[in-house]
């Protein structure tokens, strides 16, 4: 048979299945598949006729097309952290852990340390929930993509 792939799993070979077979299968990206074109296992994710069925599955691979740019990547960058720091600075003032001068000038230098204590594990959090949602970015990189 000319469309025969075979499934790997340690050193054992399963088949022969038909590409609608395993997609029956509920395979993933890591799936090690031989190809009737190549006798070597490879990855499902970097076979060609499994593209679509992945994207049925709502995994898409980065190409040219829906990949956003490094300007609006950057910008993007910028418009979240602009967000996270106000809504942050917001909460903490509320919540009395920081108090604004009573004259137009900058935070004295431990309010500004409290600041970047909490400011920078809160924006690591933030990046990482969003990154392993199924958006795969912050809102503002899905925006700009």
């Amino acid at each position: 048979m000319n469309n025969e792939y075979y499934l790997v799993e340690g050193d054992e070979r399963k088949g022969p299945y038909t590409l609608n077979q395993l997609m029956d299968m509920d395979i993933n990206i890591h799936t090690e598949i031989v190809t009737p074109k190549s006798d070597s296992p490879q990855y499902a994710s970097n076979l060609p006729e499994f593209i679509d069925y992945f994207e049925a599955n709502g995994i898409y691979f980065p190409t040219g097309e829906n990949m956003a740019s490094f300007g609006s990547r950057v910008l993007a960058f910028i418009i979240d952290y602009f967000l996270v720091s106000m809504i942050l600075l917001y909460t903490l003032i509320k919540l009395g852990w920081i108090a604004l001068p009573a004259q137009p000038a900058m935070l004295p230098l431990a309010q500004m340390a409290l600041l970047a204590k909490v400011f920078y594990p809160v924006f690591f959090v933030y990046n990482v929930l969003f990154e392993i949602s199924k958006l795969k970015a912050t809102p503002v990189n899905c925006s700009a993509k």
